[in-house]
């Protein structure tokens, strides 16, 4: 049997000047991240429906971005072999790795649990 699932569009969002490559959710909900070929990573509010601060640094487009399972940081990757881990929606990296001639397509967490 085949299923097919009906998709309705309830809002669009604007704001990045290429592509969108990546999308992740907020861990608790209230926020997600986007990146885009345009080098950015935005941050946006879901309640506010709009974009709430944009990260500038990567030098070429964001294929990867992820928060860390306790929503404290986000983390991008791109397609200028770059790592980027920010903190607190602050405009700042925290840390930044650098792959030579390395396309950074996914980012990912294992299985862990944050103590605090």
């Amino acid at each position: 049997m085949t299923c097919y699932v009906s998709l309705v569009v309830v809002r669009t969002l604007t704001s990045h000047r290429s592509n969108c490559t990546s999308v992740d959710f907020h861990p608790f909900g209230e926020f997600f991240a986007s990146g885009s070929l345009d080098t950015n990573l935005k941050i946006w509010d879901i309640r506010k429906k709009g974009c709430i601060h944009t990260y500038k640094g990567h030098t070429r487009g964001v294929n990867a971005i992820r928060f860390t399972p306790d929503g404290r940081w986000v983390v991008s990757g791109g397609e200028d072999n770059t790592v980027k881990v920010r903190i607190d929606f602050l405009n700042h990296d925290i840390n930044r790795v650098r792959f030579p001639n390395m396309v950074i397509n996914r980012v990912r967490f294992p299985n862990m649990v944050i103590y605090h």
